[in-house]
């Protein structure tokens, strides 16, 4: 029997290091016992947190990954295994330890370890700690392993775009011939009548219905991989094989090394691969991780926070001269964000702001709104509008008394004196940027109206000659002069680049969404990647190489459409 459960097996390396045993093997078998018996049981305060009570928070209400970093005495970056770390393509995991929000994972594992992985620890072979699958199915163990729903997605055909929720049963359905296409190709792999109805019917209208629909996702990459078409994924580096685990086929180096086992080590039977794991979440109130496509799945970058750990390296590229700024990631910490007035449950990184001498236009913020919060207030400055673009959750706007629902890509312009409000009204944070501009008027052009849009609405528009490679996706039209600033999303392919040293009157920020590539900024080059900030004063020469692997994507702020105020 081969088993896949959607929800972590393994410990971060830095923190399995620190607990004292030699592997993740011998630290499962005393978790919840003796010293360790509050081991599952998250912590209700800060002061409670501890080697052996690290998961956080027991419940909502003034609480920050911060919390966690600072209890542990582990920065972020070593709080996520290497599998659950940001790379392109792939879907993020969330960190094991942190048990708040739709997309937790940490009620799920404390369920998932206690109920089902300690009971059957000498029934069971756990992949990768007790070998590979091959040696596993060999020795006639009952395998155990983490699998990740979100990753097979890609790999059976469903796009990432258009925008689709696994929770709406009307998604769902829509991959029903997809979904019968793949079965199609395995003639001595089908489904019974049961299973196709339910994949018709786009898995059933209910609550458990996304349940069902990740339960098969995660089936599929398990067959495969026993069918020889892909390999386990598991690299060869320090802490996967005894501490960390992996995800089951998500690959970061190719590996050929197992042979391909037969079909009848599998088990296609969803109600013995989802039942126990499912009962034991809601027993205990856990939530699998969301999965949708378009809401977490890393489309965006939006893992700001957290501390470097004491041990890391103080050095970083972030920089400040005459004509620009970098503000990398690494960076933007709890630390340096700010609580701003008359807004509730809410934190902002304020990465640009007018400057005499330097960038004289706009202010950028990254604002993270914990569920309930936001403001009735939100904008000091009459004379203000703002340019509003979402990377990560979901949100309200109402603006004049009608609301406006927000999620992952959304963009909304609010013209000066706009009376808005803001509001979470989800379960989990939502994370947005921010451009605030001093609107500049015209006389005898009207007020620009309101803009409320999603990216996945607009077209890409190719630059000349580019074959597409280059394109911008513009939310505001640029032939329109009321408005006076844009907010674009700028595309390069792996090998694009721009050809020339742009230097012109605008000033910009640059926000990178994905990928990775080397700007030219002024005389410097400078490597950037998914989270880094540019910050362009005026005529700062720039140029830019995305060299793959990936695309390179960023949020572009650039004052527009106005004569130049003469002193």
């Amino acid at each position: 029997m081969f088993f896949g459960f959607d929800f972590p097996i393994g410990v971060p390396r830095t923190y399995g290091e620190k607990t004292g045993f030699s592997n993740f093997r011998d630290l499962l078998d005393v978790l919840g016992h003796d010293e360790w018996s509050d081991w599952f049981r998250p912590a209700d305060k800060p002061s409670e947190i501890s080697l052996r009570r690290p998961f956080y928070p027991a419940r909502s209400g003034g609480t920050l990954q911060a919390h966690l970093f600072e209890g542990l005495g582990i920065g972020k970056e070593n709080l996520l295994r290497l599998c659950e770390r940001p790379a392109p393509g792939l879907s993020p995991p969330s960190m094991l330890f942190w048990t708040m929000g739709a997309s937790q994972v940490g009620k799920a594992a404390i369920a998932g370890w206690r109920e089902l992985i300690q009971p059957f620890r000498q029934r069971i072979g756990i992949w990768p700690f007790d070998g590979g699958l091959a040696d596993l199915f060999r020795a006639q163990k009952i395998v155990v392993a983490e699998s990740y729903p979100a990753d097979a997605y890609a790999k059976i055909g469903i796009p990432r775009s258009p925008v689709w929720s696994k929770r709406r049963q009307e998604d769902r359905q829509r991959f029903a011939p997809t979904i019968q296409q793949w079965f199609a190709a395995r003639p001595d792999l089908q489904p019974d009548d049961g299973l196709l109805e339910m994949i018709d019917d786009g898995f059933g209208s209910d609550a458990s219905g996304e349940d069902r629909f990740d339960a098969l996702m995660g089936l599929f990459p398990m067959i495969e991989i026993v069918e020889g078409r892909h390999t386990e994924g598991v690299p060869d580096l320090v802490g996967c094989r005894d501490w960390e685990g992996w995800i089951l086929g998500r690959s970061l180096t190719a590996r050929g090394d197992e042979a391909p086992m037969s079909s009848r080590f599998i088990s296609t039977s969803l109600e013995d691969m989802t039942g126990g794991i499912d009962a034991a979440v809601r027993q205990h109130g856990g939530a699998s991780p969301d999965g949708d496509m378009g809401m977490r799945s890393g489309r965006y970058y939006s893992n700001m926070g957290g501390l470097p750990g004491q041990t890391e390296l103080l050095s970083s590229k972030a920089t400040f001269k005459t004509a620009y700024a970098v503000i990398p990631k690494r960076v933007m910490s709890d630390i340096v964000t700010s609580v701003l007035p008359h807004w509730d449950a809410t934190r902002a990184w304020i990465i640009a702001r007018p400057m005499t001498g330097f960038s004289e236009t706009f202010a950028q913020y990254i604002m993270e709104v914990a569920p309930g919060g936001g403001s009735e207030r939100p904008e000091p400055n009459a004379a203000a509008q703002a340019a509003i673009f979402v990377v990560e959750g979901e949100m309200t706007i109402v603006l004049d008394g009608t609301a406006h629902e927000l999620r992952e890509g959304s963009f909304a312009y609010l013209p000066a004196g706009a009376k808005w409000t803001l509001k979470n009204n989800s379960q989990s944070l939502a994370k947005f940027h921010w451009v605030r501009k001093k609107f500049q008027a015209v006389e005898g052009l009207e007020l620009p109206p309101a803009i409320f849009s999603h990216e996945d609405d607009h077209q890409l528009s190719a630059m000349p000659d580019t074959d597409g490679k280059w394109a911008t996706t513009r939310f505001i039209d640029p032939a329109d002069v009321r408005y006076d600033m844009h907010l674009n999303i700028v595309t390069f392919q792996p090998g694009a680049l721009i050809p020339f040293m742009e230097t012109h009157v605008m000033e910009h920020g640059l926000y990178v969404l994905e990928g990775k590539a080397v700007y030219r900024l002024n005389d410097d080059w400078v490597e950037v990647e998914a989270g880094d900030f540019m910050w362009l004063r005026a005529f700062c020469p720039q140029a830019c190489y995305a060299g793959g692997p990936g695309r390179f994507r960023y949020l572009l702020y650039k004052d527009v459409n106005r004569h130049v105020d003469l002193w």
